[in-house]
């Protein structure tokens, strides 16, 4: 079949959430599709998922929609449209055999087994799911994956129980969900509906006095950096290739506006991959001495860090330190240090501009020389050889 081609400049409605980071990455797909095979006279119609006013959509005339639908009026406002759409969300409002063709749909049900083979690698005994405030499609999706891939391991997963009459938004529902997380047995697992739930169970743990990772592992989804790095301790999260989401939807959009046939089954994306921070850490231990030696660590960054420095602050003796450390972790204190600054190399090296000079001093190390033996002793690499390996898997083509 040969396509017929555009007269015009096709007018195409974009309905996206761009205070999410990951509708952020979908507009990025879109128009990385549209560098090439473009253009298009885009149409932001979008407020924020929940307040957008169907309303704008009455007197737009155009060629297709591309659309996170947010609710059930404006899935009947782009129906009204009687043009190509493209949906990227499922809702119960949309779920229907003749609309499968229509949806671009993000691999939920793999990022919930990830999830659970993440969880149970990291020594988690038992586990729990926290969804989101509002029950979506996508996070009843991420639920039973991960719940079936547990049962499948012979654990249970508990699920924190929906919002109660009163509970608008998350501080209407943050004491029931510290007293929840309080009686979950420990150490526990937690999967988090995405990375602003995931902010927010870290910030239940801390009131209500639950140390992460060492008594609750929290993993987040979306991978959103702004919001994984601002917490302490840093979020564990999927990472999802959003942008191969948009990037196929304004493809599946150009092809039907162009007179090919609606495919009869959704497509799928995401190739979801686990982005590791400390709340997922393999460290599970009820030993508090332990625990307030391996956060004294992590909060100095462990840059010139003595164990001596440890005891002292700590008023406890060296010998009951070391053998209780040793008892919880599997390791020394001077080990753990070491651990945390080669942690902290790294990040610089592959986050930050610093020269090889500026991160020995950063590090506590005399000089960048005696700084590089010990790298590459522990990783095989020179400082510059690694951070030019960063570079070439970064551009693999260039």
């Amino acid at each position: 079949m040969v396509s017929k081609l555009h007269i015009e400049c096709p007018r195409v409605a974009v309905i996206l959430d761009l205070s999410v980071g990951s509708a952020r990455d979908l507009l990025r797909g879109i128009l990385q599709y549209l560098r090439t095979n473009g253009p298009w006279n885009l149409n932001y119609v979008s407020k924020a998922v929940g307040i957008i006013d169907p309303s704008n959509l009455l007197t737009w005339e155009g060629d297709g929609v591309i659309a996170h639908v947010p609710s059930p009026d404006v899935f009947e406002q782009i129906r009204s449209k009687n043009c190509p759409f493209i949906l990227l969300s499922e809702e119960e409002y949309s779920l229907s055999k003749d609309l499968s063709g229509h949806f671009v749909k993000c691999d939920n049900p793999e990022i919930g087994k990830l999830s659970a083979r993440h969880l149970l690698q990291q020594g988690f005994k038992h586990f729990a799911y926290i969804p989101h405030l509002e029950p979506f499609t996508w996070c009843a999706e991420r639920e039973k994956a991960f719940v079936e891939s547990l049962e499948a391991e012979g654990k249970k997963c508990l699920i924190f129980p929906a919002k109660k009459a009163g509970e608008t938004d998350w501080f209407s529902q943050r004491e029931r969900m510290c007293s929840w997380l309080k009686d979950l047995p420990k150490p526990v697992g937690i999967l988090a509906a995405n990375d602003f739930r995931g902010r927010q169970i870290l910030e239940a743990c801390q009131r209500c006095g639950i140390p992460v990772p060492y008594q609750a592992g929290v993993l987040g989804v979306n991978d959103d950096q702004l919001v994984c790095e601002m917490n302490y301790p840093s979020l564990s999260s999927i990472a999802v290739n959003w942008s191969e989401g948009g990037y196929k939807a304004a493809e599946l959009l150009d092809r039907i506006m162009s007179g090919e046939p609606l495919p009869k089954d959704p497509y799928f994306y995401g190739n979801p991959r686990i982005v590791s921070r400390n709340s997922t850490e393999k460290i599970q231990t009820s030993d508090e001495l332990a625990i307030r030696i391996l956060e004294l660590i992590r909060i100095n960054e462990a840059a010139q860090l003595r164990v001596a420095d440890i005891v002292h602050c700590l008023n406890v003796s060296q010998r009951s330190a070391e053998t209780r450390f040793k008892k919880a972790t599997g390791h020394s204190i001077i080990e753990e240090i070491k651990r945390e600054r080669m942690r902290k190399i790294r990040s610089m090296l592959e986050e930050t501009d610093h020269s090889v000079n500026e991160i020995a001093r950063i590090s506590g190390f005399e000089n960048a020389n005696y700084l590089g033996k010990i790298f590459k002793e522990e990783f095989g690499l020179t400082l510059g050889e690694y951070r030019k390996a960063l570079k070439i898997s970064a551009f693999p083509d260039s």
